[in-house]
């Protein structure tokens, strides 16, 4: 017992600590930031030292004091991003959207369990009452706005009766450019049922 006292003191005379089952010369120090003992490198911060991870966050956002997880998407949060409309009465989106206008929400809680954290607010919307989703369906809003999430408006619909496809736009014409009434003998049918 004396013995291995006595080993432990020369260690620490000479600079060596035992670490985690390895020498090193350097003594664990405590990170002011995030409060983890370290034997890495510390950077001198505005606030004391700190470990890497900790200085680059303070040197990009000014302090070290980390914002909390993004809280998971909910009707609550859904409101407190939108606005409603008066004239359409439809709850217009006003936070993200991805390249194409449609709203999308990045969920903190779901990217700290790993899972795929950017949700797409109009179809999480719709799965919250829908139990299954027949292959080849959109979401679909009857108002026609984009940022729309008010649930009312919301529908599932088919890629080619969609309201702003091409497709559906073509199915829906009576007449040609020209003005002539497109049903009847008039009309040429394509392979494939197109006209």
């Amino acid at each position: 017992m004396l013995a291995q006292a006595a080993t432990l003191f020369e260690e620490r005379c000479y600079g060596l600590i035992r670490h985690y089952g390895r020498v090193t010369t350097k003594m664990p120090q405590l990170c002011a930031g995030c409060g983890k003992e370290t034997d890495e490198q510390m950077y001198n911060g505005k606030k004391g030292k700190y470990c890497q991870a900790c200085y680059r966050y303070e040197r990009k956002h000014g302090t070290v004091v980390r914002r909390g997880v993004k809280p998971a998407l909910s009707m609550e949060i859904i409101i407190q991003v939108s606005e409603r409309d008066p004239d359409t009465n439809c709850l217009v989106w006003k936070g993200e959207t991805d390249r194409d206008g449609y709203p999308r929400y990045f969920d903190g809680v779901r990217h700290a369990h790993g899972a795929k954290a950017l949700v797409y607010v109009r179809r999480w919307l719709v799965d919250r009452d829908e139990a299954f989703w027949p292959k080849g369906q959109i979401v679909e809003s009857s108002c026609g706005e984009r940022l729309c999430v008010e649930p009312s408006h919301l529908s599932i619909t088919k890629v080619s009766n969609g309201r702003w496809t091409q497709a559906g736009i073509n199915s829906r014409k009576t007449h040609c450019q020209n003005g002539h009434e497109l049903p009847g003998d008039n009309i040429y049918w394509a392979d494939g049922g197109r006209r």
